[in-house]
Parts: structure tokens; C-alpha cells; sequence
């Protein structure tokens, strides 16, 4: 996904994570979730994209990403946009 792409160019500390039981994208760590525990509990479906800041606030959420959406909303946590 070129936002995984983007987002690591505007910050180096960025990490892509994909949660599911088949789903992978080249450049990000992935989490088994067979029993779809961890979907259940961010009542997320396949899809769903969450941004996190590092103490694990959850700073956005997309139930289809939109990449322009997803990269302001990461430039506003960043400090570089404002609302």
C-alpha cells in the first residue's frame, strides 16, 4: 500500500502492523489473529485501519483506508498539519 510507504518517509518511527488470519502487505509486521480475537475486540473488520500513536491511543480509524485522510490525520499527530 503506497500510504505504508509514505507514512515511513514522514517519520522513520512508523511501523506497519497487520492484524488477520491470511492478510499480509510487503512491508509490514503481521499478527496471526485465527480466532479473530483481536478483531473482535477493535471491532474491526477486514479492512479496518487504525492508526496508533506509540502509547497505543488511537488516534484514527477507517473502515476503508483513504490514504489522503489517513496521511493528514498522521500529519496532524506529527504536528506537521493542523486540524
Amino acid at each position: 500500500m503506497a500510504s505504508i510507504e509514505h507514512l515511513g518517509r514522514i517519520d522513520k518511527r512508523f511501523a506497519a502492523i497487520v492484524v488477520g488470519s491470511q492478510t499480509s502487505i510487503s512491508g509490514a509486521k503481521t499478527i496471526a489473529d485465527h480466532g479473530g480475537e483481536i478483531a473482535r475486540l477493535f471491532a474491526a473488520a477486514p479492512g479496518t485501519l487504525y492508526l496508533l500513536r506509540p502509547d497505543l491511543h488511537i488516534a484514527g480509524r477507517w473502515k476503508a483506508a483513504v490514504p489522503s485522510e489517513i496521511l493528514r490525520t498522521a500529519g496532524i499527530c506529527l504536528g506537521s498539519e493542523m486540524p
